[in-house]
């Protein structure tokens, strides 16, 4: 899942896009013209993914992979009701609740021992937006 913003003139152009990964390539499905500037919130992420579901099916979802900016406790629910994998990528500033050490922290002190350019999958569930992760 992806969003792209630009200006052609004066007009704005946003789209909201669901792809297909094959070979290490996102080619484009799906996608929702947004008529404002800026993210999508979760229920645009919603419709575009239920969308696909009503389309394919929930089990030709094999993951969602999406940046930043697709977070919001309305979104996760979302995906976690419907069992659907996801990976998304979080600012280092963000506070999780570690359910097994009952303690919020923030997430860079999970990965304070990266160098740069590395990364790390974490393997235990985080409580964030109050969703399970």
């Amino acid at each position: 899942m992806d969003r792209t913003n630009w200006k052609f003139g004066q007009q704005n152009i946003n789209i909201l896009m669901l792809g297909i990964s094959y070979k290490s390539v996102a080619i484009p499905i799906m996608f929702k013209m947004l008529d404002k500037r800026g993210n999508s919130n979760s229920q645009e992420r919603i419709t575009l993914v239920q969308n696909f579901i009503d389309w394919f099916g929930l089990d030709s979802i094999d993951c969602i992979l999406a940046d930043r900016e697709f977070i919001g406790e309305k979104w996760l629910r979302f995906l976690n009701e419907h069992s659907i994998q996801y990976h998304i990528r979080i600012r280092n500033n963000f506070k999780v609740f570690l359910a097994r050490k009952q303690k919020e922290i923030t997430v860079c002190h999970l990965f304070n021992n990266l160098n740069s350019r590395e990364f790390r999958h974490y393997q235990h569930i985080v409580e964030m937006h109050g969703q399970l992760c």
